[in-house]
């Protein structure tokens, strides 16, 4: 799979970097080469030192309809926002690789799971419900970044940043 020429990448930015990195709660989402959809809960999504890539974590007994359409097309889509502001943003672009995560990086997944369960439970959510999404087996999905978008709800919902 071909990640998109540097030219075309997105460069994140501090304040998005901050947010991504943070308490938010995340959707993996991937087509199949005849557009049927397919998504899953992402787990700390970790902006690489690039600022172009990314790399997010997903449940591995969940993962195979999701990593079939990322070999097969290529193409995926992270959404992550914040529980408590609703700040979000949608992620586009090209899967790199999926692999095993490291030590340090599993112990990352499992600090920002924390971090989004006490921000549920500031709006009123059970710690509890969230617990029970998370699957000790994890696998690191790694993308470029080429386009982003506001999808904090309200008017500037949907443009590109």
């Amino acid at each position: 799979m071909q990640a998109a020429p540097q030219g075309t990448m997105y460069r994140v930015d501090d304040d998005i970097k901050e947010l991504a990195e943070g308490a938010v709660a995340a959707a993996v989402g991937s087509a199949s080469a005849d557009g049927v959809p397919q998504h899953i809960p992402g787990w700390g999504l970790r902006i690489r030192d690039d600022r172009i890539s990314a790399d997010i974590f997903i449940d591995a007994p969940r993962a195979a309809d999701v990593l079939a359409n990322l070999r097969e097309t290529g193409r995926i889509a992270v959404t992550f926002g914040s529980p408590v502001t609703y700040q979000s943003i949608q992620f586009k672009g090209m899967f790199v690789e999926c692999a095993e995560p490291t030590p340090e990086e599993c112990a990352w997944v499992e600090q920002q799971r924390e971090a989004v369960a006490s921000s549920l439970a500031i709006v009123g959510d059970s710690i509890d419900r969230m617990r029970n999404l998370w699957m000790s087996e994890i696998l690191r999905v790694r993308f470029t970044i080429e386009r982003a978008f506001d999808q904090t709800p309200g008017p500037a919902a949907g443009k590109p940043l």
